[in-house]
Order: structure tokens, then C-alpha cells, then sequence
């Protein structure tokens, strides 16, 4: 585990024990948000009264809440679209009070210049919220600027904390500002059809093209027919060729000890680098064969991962099966590669039970809680970090390596509950 992932280990334990309580007791997790609400307007009045050190205590007691509904929403079942609305109409709030301490302890100090900058980071730290809410009613996706509710509340407590909220207020009206425009501007190019500013640059773009040349070689019916093995190989390596300079990345790999190095020495590097790759990659990609990621549930995140899929280019890639029936969870389990399946702090899963009775290993992660018992990383299953970094080796693992290739899946070692329950 990496310090990281130690760290935040260690600061989930009180939140878990406060996720559990709240599950124990049924408190519903629209409840536990307006907690968090109210907890907020007392933070407003210590802001008020000028207890800035109180503020920030009561803040982040306030955001434990805001944390922690959707956590409880998410292992009870109880997510909703009301929910999500709920959630984001009463962060809105939340935000009003806050700055509302803020101009009301300035009007009581006299300082009519900061109501006026309090007044205006209230307007466009709303503003920045509706503009993308807006927009989003007319693109697919508008998340661009860097002034956010997150951002905002970590200024805010570093503001309460250090006793520099002036100083913070400005950062926050500039930011709020700039991603407002920046939006707009975003929205505006969308709704017109004009060309999206670049943010990765040509070398990313030039990547792109690349790889959607190798995609199409793969996806080429010709080129897998039977027999069409070397040729689909050498159409790989041909764009493989175009994209790389062998000799450059040769010379970078041996840095100063290239210089050293004859020309026959070099150009026998340059071989040996060459060939490594088509047997370390290009071979690999060889055996991508059009696998789709089929995501079932219609939870309230539904939405923001079509729009996700659509926005990074891979929605060809990716099917949302909606509520499946248990007919359709039969044949999804039969034809998966693998099944992903990453909760936090489950207590049992009975995904990964239906997982392993269709032979099929699974995906979990380090936090996911009861899959652990059964998931062994690496003989029936793979266990990742619960990052997206992670999960996401761990699904190309399982895609393109010879595990979990079917043929092997009668190899796999399965929990000895599993007997039972497949016996039964």
C-alpha cells in the first residue's frame, strides 16, 4: 500500500464508523444532508460573529455529512435522482450562508469595501454553478474552470484557519470569474460548432490518430479471416513505425552512454529496442478483438458516465444495459471477460458469488470490504488500489493478458462456499 493510500486508510476509519451508525440507525441520506446544511448555517453565524477558528471547526464537521450521505446512499441503495437534486440544491445553500456571515460581518465592521467583494464572490461562485447546470441542458458536458464547490470550501477553511478570509475572498472572486468566462466561452464554441481549444496540445492529438489508425487495422474484417495473422500484425507495425522514432527513443534510453557507443553498436541497440517492443506491445494489441464494456444499473451517476464516455471518444466502447433482468445478468455474465466490480465497504456482494458460479473472475479493489473475503488477487480475481489508475491496469490486465483467458478458467481455485452454493 502506498503512503497515500495509508493515509487515507486510516483517516476512512472514523467515516466508516459514522457511515455504519447511520446505515445501523435507517437514518436516510437525505437527512444526513440537511445536517449538513444546518451545521453549515452555524458555521455562517460563527463567520458572523467573527470566530473564524470556530468556523472552520464546525465546517468541517459540517462537510464529514456532505461526505458521507452520499456513501450511505450509494451501500443502502437508497441513490435517487431526487437525491442527487436534493444534494445539489441544498450545496447551494450551503454556499449562500456561508458568504451571507461573510457580508453581514463586514457591514458590523464598517468595511463597506468588503461587502461589496463578499457580495460579488457570493454572485459568481453561484454563477458558476448555474452557468454549467445551463449549459449542460444544451452540450454534453461543460466541466471546464478550475473555481468549484470543493476548491471553494478548502479555501474557505484555509481562510477561517489562517485568518486570512480577505485575502481568500479575492481568490476566490478572481477564479470564480474566470471559470465563469471560461464557460461561457466553452458553451458558446459548442452551441456554434466551432473547434474546442486543445488542452492536451498537437502531441496528444497526434497520439490519437495513431491509435484510431490501429484501431481501425483491428477492427479491419478483412484482416481477420483466418490466415491474416502476419498481415494484420505488419499493418500494426507499420503505424507502430510512423509514430515512433526508434532511433531518437534509442539514443534517450542510453543517454550519455549512447554517445559512447559505435554505429554498429547503436544501430544493433536500436534492433534489439525494436523488437522488444513488437513482442512486448504490438503482439499484445494484436489480440485486441472489439471487447465492449458493458455497464448495467441505472443509478444516479448514469448520466455523468455516458457523458464521460462520450466526451474522452470510446462511447462506441461502452454499453449501458440499464436494470437487467436476471435472464439478461445470465448471458452478460456468460459472454464477460471479466466482471468489475469495485463498492466500497460492501458487506457481502452477491455479485461476486453470481461472478464465480458463471466461472468469470472478478475485479474488486482494496476498500470494496466483503468481495475481499473471496477475491484472491491474481488466482481468481484481481484486487486493485481504489484509484482510477488502478482499476484501470487492472481491467487492461484482464482484457488482454492470457489471464483470465477462458481456457484457463477451470484452473481457477474458488472460495469453498462456492462449492456449496453451486452444489446446492
Amino acid at each position: 500500500m502506498t503512503f497515500t493510500g495509508l493515509v487515507g486508510t486510516v483517516c476512512m476509519f472514523p467515516l466508516r464508523a459514522i457511515i455504519a451508525a447511520s446505515i445501523a440507525l435507517r437514518i436516510h441520506p437525505n437527512t444526513l444532508t440537511l445536517i449538513g446544511v444546518l451545521i453549515n448555517v452555524a458555521a455562517a453565524w460563527a463567520l458572523g460573529r467573527d470566530r473564524f477558528l470556530l468556523a472552520g471547526v464546525i465546517m468541517i464537521v459540517a462537510n464529514i455529512f456532505d461526505f458521507i450521505d452520499g456513501k450511505v446512499a450509494h451501500i443502502s441503495g437508497k441513490q435517487s435522482a431526487f437525491g442527487a437534486f436534493w444534494d445539489s440544491t441544498l450545496d447551494r445553500f450551503s454556499d449562500l450562508a456561508l458568504f451571507t456571515g461573510l457580508v453581514y460581518l463586514y457591514s458590523v465592521l464598517g468595511r463597506h469595501d468588503y461587502v461589496l467583494i463578499a457580495t460579488l464572490t457570493l454572485i459568481f461562485a453561484t454563477m458558476t454553478s448555474y452557468s454549467r447546470a445551463r449549459a449542460e441542458s444544451l452540450v454534453q458536458k461543460c466541466k471546464v474552470g478550475f473555481m468549484e464547490r470543493p476548491e471553494r470550501i478548502v479555501l474557505f477553511m484555509i481562510g477561517a484557519f489562517t485568518d486570512r478570509m480577505a485575502a481568500v475572498l479575492w481568490v476566490i472572486l478572481v477564479l470564480s470569474i474566470v471559470t465563469v468566462a471560461d464557460r461561457i466561452y466553452y458553451t458558446y464554441l459548442a452551441l456554434n460548432g466551432l473547434p474546442m481549444p486543445s488542452q492536451a496540445g498537437p502531441a496528444a492529438d497526434d497520439i490519437n490518430a495513431h491509435a484510431e489508425r490501429v484501431l481501425s487495422v483491428l477492427a479491419d474484417p478483412g484482416l481477420r479471416e483466418p490466415g491474416q495473422e502476419r498481415a494484420r500484425r505488419r499493418a500494426v507495425r507499420r503505424v507502430a513505425e510512423e509514430a515512433i522514432d526508434f532511433e531518437e527513443t534509442g539514443r534517450r534510453t542510453l543517454g550519455s552512454h549512447w554517445e559512447g557507443r559505435t554505429e554498429a553498436e547503436r544501430r544493433a541497440f536500436v534492433s534489439l529496442f525494436t523488437d522488444l517492443l513488437d513482442r512486448a506491445f504490438l503482439r499484445h494489441v494484436d489480440r485486441w478483438d472489439g471487447e465492449q464494456l458493458v455497464v448495467a444499473g441505472d443509478g444516479t451517476q448514469r448520466r455523468n458516465v455516458e457523458r464521460e464516455a462520450d466526451s474522452v471518444g470510446v462511447a462506441d466502447r461502452v454499453t449501458f444495459v440499464g436494470n437487467a433482468t436476471d435472464e439478461d445478468h445470465v448471458s452478460l455474465y456468460a459472454a464477460a471477460r471479466a466482471v468489475v466490480y469495485p463498492p466500497y465497504d460492501e458487506d457481502f456482494g452477491y455479485v461476486t458469488l453470481e461472478a464465480f458460479l458463471a466461472r468469470k473472475p472478478v475485479i474488486t479493489c482494496t476498500d470494496s470490504g466483503g468481495p475481499n473475503e473471496f477475491v484472491r488477487d491474481g488466482v481468481n480475481g484481481l484486487v486493485a488500489e481504489p484509484t482510477e489508475e488502478a482499476v484501470a491496469q487492472a481491467v487492461e490486465f484482464a482484457r488482454a493478458s492470457p489471464f483470465p483467458h477462458p481456457a484457463e478458467l477451470e484452473r481457477f481455485v474458488y472460495p469453498e462456499p462456492l462449492t456449496r452454493v453451486e452444489a446446492g
